[in-house]
C-alpha cells in the first residue's frame, strides 16, 4: 500500500504542475492559475492553498475531521491512534454554543487559534466554522437554532438598526482571533453561516440570505483585511427539509469554494453534480459528513470532492474502526503527512489592477432622487449618484487606510462636472489638490501616473455642464499600492 501511495503522490505532483502554465524564475515556479481567489488581496499562503485544491480535483481527496470548541484536538489524536496518521484538514469551531461567559469563550477561542496555528505549521490545512448565536443573544445552542422571522432577519441585515449593530459587534469579536491567524500566515477555509438552505438556524431559508454573507465578506475583507480567508459557501445537501442549492447562493464573486453537508449516507450524484454546475468549476467539498463517503464512488462518478470532514463524535458513532482505517489508507485519501503544496507564486496573464474603493464608503454633499453616494463604489456601471441642484457639490470615497495613489477614474452618465478638483486627504478634513479639470468634456476622466498619498479621494465640483441638471457620477475608481 505504501508504494502505491508514493506513486500516486508523484503522479499528483505532476498533474498539479500540468494544471498551470508557467516558467521557472529564481527557483520558484511562476504559474498562471485557472481561477484566483475572489479577494484579490489574498495572502500568498491562501492563494497557494486554493491553487492546490483546484489541482486536486479528480486526483485525490483530503481527509478531514471536525472538533468542538471546548476541546479542539480530541478527534485528531483519536485518528492518529487508530490509523497512525493525522487528517489533512482540521475542522475548528469558533462560535460559542454552550452558554459560555465572554471570558470563557475568549479563552476557548484562543486555544482554538493556538491549535490551528500549530496544525498549519505542521503541514496541515485549517477549516473553520461559525455557529453564530442570534445577534446580541447568549452564546447558546438554542440561540443558534432560534426561529427568526423574515422581518427579524431583515432588521439584522439593514445597516443602522440595533439588530445590525449587534451583528457587527459579534462579527468583530470573532475577527480579532482570525486576525491572529493571518499574522501567523495561516490560510483558513472559512465557512460561516452554513446550511443556510435549511430552516434550523436563524439565518436559514431567508430570501435575502446573501445580504448576511455580503455584510460579513465586506467587514472581514475590506475593514479587517482578513486576506487569509478562503470563502467556503456551505449549504446542506438538498432534501425534504433543505431547499435547492441555487436559492441561497451569494454569487461567484464572493465564493472561492462550494461545499455540501451530507448525512445519513445521502451521497446522491445530484449533490455532487449540482455544486459543480453552480460553481462553474470552482473546487467542491463535503463540508460535513456523518458516514465516510465510499471510495468506490469518490474515485469515479464523484471524484471532484477535494476534501471531506467527519463531524466530531460521529467518527466513532457512525463509522466502524475498520471503515476509518480503510478510508485513511486508501491511495486516493490524503492525510496530513501527504499534503505537499508546491512553493508557487500565483501570477497570471496580467492581473487587472484592484479598484481600492470598490464597495467601500462614499460620502457626498447632497443627494437627489434617492441615488446615494454609495452607488459610485458599488461596481455597477448602471447605478449613479445624483447631487443637489448647485454647482458647488462634492463627493469623497474612503479607501480604508492610506495608499500610494497612482490613478483615479471618474465615469459620468451624461451631466458631468465641467470644472472640478481631484483631492486627497489622510483625515477627510485637510485636502490637497492633485488634479484640476477645467472645461471637462466626455463621460470618462482618467488621471494616471499620479504620485500622492492618502486615505480619502474627493471630487470637489465647482461648475456643472448644464445649470438645469444635477451631477451624475456612475463610478469612481482609485488605484494604487500600499
Amino acid at each position: 500500500m505504501k508504494t502505491k501511495k508514493i506513486h500516486f503522490t508523484l503522479a499528483f505532483i505532476l498533474a498539479f504542475q500540468l494544471f498551470f502554465t508557467g516558467v521557472m524564475l529564481n527557483g520558484v515556479k511562476q504559474v498562471y492559475a485557472a481561477t484566483g481567489p475572489v479577494n484579490p488581496n489574498e495572502t500568498t499562503e491562501a492563494k497557494d492553498l486554493l491553487a492546490y485544491l483546484y489541482a486536486l480535483q479528480g486526483k485525490g481527496m483530503l481527509t478531514g475531521q471536525h472538533e468542538y470548541i471546548e476541546a479542539p484536538d480530541v478527534y485528531a489524536e483519536t485518528l492518529k491512534t487508530l490509523t497512525g496518521k493525522y487528517p489533512a484538514v482540521h475542522g475548528y469551531e469558533i462560535g460559542g454554543i454552550t452558554g459560555q461567559s465572554d471570558t470563557v469563550l475568549a479563552d476557548q477561542r484562543q486555544k482554538v487559534v493556538n491549535s490551528a496555528i500549530n496544525w498549519s505549521k505542521n503541514g496541515g490545512i485549517v477549516t473553520m466554522m461559525y455557529h453564530a448565536s442570534f445577534p446580541g443573544a447568549c452564546q447558546c445552542w438554542n440561540q443558534v437554532q432560534r426561529t427568526a422571522t423574515q422581518a427579524e432577519f431583515d432588521k439584522i441585515v439593514t445597516p443602522g438598526t440595533i439588530e445590525y449593530n449587534l451583528l457587527i459587534s459579534d462579527m468583530d469579536k470573532v475577527a480579532v482571533f482570525l486576525k491572529q491567524m493571518k499574522d501567523a500566515n495561516v490560510p483558513i477555509l472559512w465557512r460561516p453561516y452554513h446550511e443556510m438552505n435549511g430552516g434550523w438556524f436563524w439565518w436559514g431559508q431567508k430570501n435575502n440570505y446573501a445580504k448576511l454573507w455580503n455584510i460579513m465578506y465586506d467587514r472581514y475583507v475590506n475593514y479587517f483585511h482578513l486576506d487569509n480567508l478562503l470563502w467556503v459557501w456551505n449549504p446542506n445537501a438538498p432534501n425534504s427539509t433543505a431547499s435547492d442549492y441555487a436559492s441561497t447562493y451569494p454569487g461567484s464573486n464572493k465564493v472561492d469554494i462550494l461545499a455540501a453537508d451530507i448525512y445519513n449516507n445521502d451521497y446522491k450524484q445530484s449533490h455532487h453534480d449540482g455544486l459543480i454546475a453552480l460553481g462553474g468549476g470552482k473546487p467542491i467539498a463535503i463540508g460535513e459528513n456523518g458516514e465516510l463517503p465510499s471510495m468506490a464512488t469518490a474515485t469515479t462518478t464523484q471524484n471532484k470532492w477535494v476534501w471531506q470532514m467527519t463531524w466530531g463524535k460521529m467518527l466513532n458513532e457512525n463509522n466502524t474502526n475498520l471503515t476509518v482505517q480503510n478510508f485513511f489508507n486508501h491511495p486516493y485519501a490524503f492525510t496530513r503527512d501527504e499534503v505537499k503544496i508546491p512553493p508557487i507564486v500565483l501570477t497570471g496573464p496580467p492581473i487587472a489592477p484592484v479598484n481600492l474603493v470598490l464597495r467601500k464608503t462614499a460620502v457626498a454633499s447632497s443627494t437627489s432622487f434617492g441615488d446615494t453616494a454609495s452607488k459610485t463604489v458599488d461596481g455597477d456601471a448602471v447605478t449613479r449618484w445624483q447631487s443637489g441642484y448647485s454647482d458647488k457639490e462634492w463627493i469623497y470615497v474612503d479607501l480604508g487606510k492610506n495608499y500610494n495613489i497612482t490613478s483615479v477614474a471618474v465615469q459620468y452618465l451624461n451631466h458631468r462636472a465641467r470644472n472640478y478638483d481631484v483631492q486627497v486627504s489622510t483625515d477627510a478634513i485637510n485636502w490637497t489638490t492633485i488634479k484640476t479639470v477645467v472645461n471637462g468634456l466626455g463621460t470618462l476622466d482618467e488621471f494616471k501616473n499620479l504620485q500622492s498619498q492618502g486615505r480619502y479621494v474627493k471630487l470637489n465640483m465647482t461648475l456643472r455642464s448644464s445649470p438645469t441638471y444635477v451631477y451624475n457620477v456612475q463610478e469612481i475608481k482609485v488605484y494604487g499600492t500600499e
